[in-house]
């Protein structure tokens, strides 16, 4: 799997050469917000794993987050929003309005 995050490198011949090693290809959009999904994936791998286990080696460590990995490929699931744009717009405005005036 490959993850292209401007359609513009897309569409050049590095696709051809890309096209060769992968063969599912995702593309985002040139301002989308792929980062915010590593992001969430590194905070799922930190709560649901890091933060419940104790490691006495970097081995030991490795060796934990490879195996949670391989889980999480043996079913993944995609991100998915679960708040509206006016939702996360309001929260917003509440934050600003509590920086602004105080809460």
């Amino acid at each position: 799997m490959a993850t292209l995050a401007a359609l513009d490198i897309a569409r050049g011949t590095v696709i051809s050469d890309i096209r060769k090693r992968h063969n599912h290809l995702h593309f985002t959009p040139t301002y989308g917000s792929w980062l915010n999904l590593v992001e969430r994936w590194f905070s799922a791998l930190t709560t649901k794993k890091l933060q419940r286990s104790a490691h006495t080696s970097a081995k030991e460590l490795a060796a934990d987050i490879t195996a949670w990995v391989a889980e999480w490929n043996r079913d993944p699931k995609p991100f998915m929003w679960h708040k509206s744009a006016e939702d996360i717009l309001d929260g917003l405005a509440g934050c600003c309005r509590a920086v602004t005036h105080g809460a």
